[in-house]
């Protein structure tokens, strides 16, 4: 105590050494990803795109901006551009980091197909986070304030019929009708099994955006995320 008393600079300079210290490891990681997803995606026979992180909202082309977004999720930066070809589909992926309103910082990895078929509705698929025990209506009420592009509102579209993909999901659509042709049986038990568990998707502006558990995808596991992601997408839009 008496040196802490006698050396009181340090207790002034500590949170700011902290602050350093965590500073330091974040970038370290974030090197190490980025080193990791290039050297993956290239041997995939990928292209990387630029590497400097997108950081304002007014030069993000309009499909980057289905990440879920609302009141309490904010975008922060996009790293980690790919692009390439899987299953004769043309794709982009990258890693959405965005921020909570209580200053915590996550990230996903997330793959933007572009829709080649027309007729497709927009719709937001949300996973139901039954870990923290999120209530449906809390789930609900962020639907609604999420998308900073054209918000398209829309209700939700319910599956009595399919109760497990009900347990696990919520579903919203300003066309119903639509919606329920592209998530017919097919899809609705494929998003059921419990390897297909966890997705978000957004389709909105032309564009089908698609993440898992809304976190990032180690740079070993893309080719099996992008198979996967693909899958459901030829699901979904095959009509």
């Amino acid at each position: 105590m008496e040196f802490l008393s006698n050396n009181q600079w340090i207790i002034i300079l500590l949170p700011f050494f902290i602050i350093i210290v965590i500073g330091i490891v974040l970038a370290a990681k974030n090197i190490r990803r980025e080193k990791g997803v290039q050297q993956k995606a290239r041997e995939l026979g990928f292209f990387v795109g630029t590497q400097n992180p997108i950081k304002e909202i007014k030069n993000i082309p309009a499909f980057f901006l289905l990440a879920p977004q609302s009141n309490h999720v904010q975008f922060r930066q996009i790293r980690n551009i790919i692009k390439g070809r899987i299953s004769d589909l043309d794709f982009m992926i990258f890693d959405y980091i965005s921020k909570f309103s209580k200053s915590r910082i996550n990230t996903a990895t997330v793959l933007a197909l572009p829709l080649s078929v027309e007729g497709i509705s927009d719709f937001r698929l949300t996973p139901i986070d039954k870990l923290f025990s999120i209530h449906k209506r809390v789930i609900q009420n962020s639907i609604n304030k999420q998308s900073q592009i054209d918000h398209t509102g829309g209700d939700a579209v319910e599956f009595s019929s399919e109760p497990e993909f009900s347990k696990n999901y919520l579903l919203y659509s300003s066309d119903e009708q639509t919606a329920r042709k592209l998530f017919d049986v097919n899809t609705l038990r494929l998003l059921s099994k419990q390897s297909s568990k966890g997705w978000s998707i957004v389709c909105e502006n032309g564009w089908m955006n698609l993440s898992l558990n809304n976190t990032t995808v180690k740079p070993e596991d893309l080719h099996d995320f992008l198979k996967i992601s693909t899958l459901i997408y030829k699901t979904i839009v095959r009509k």
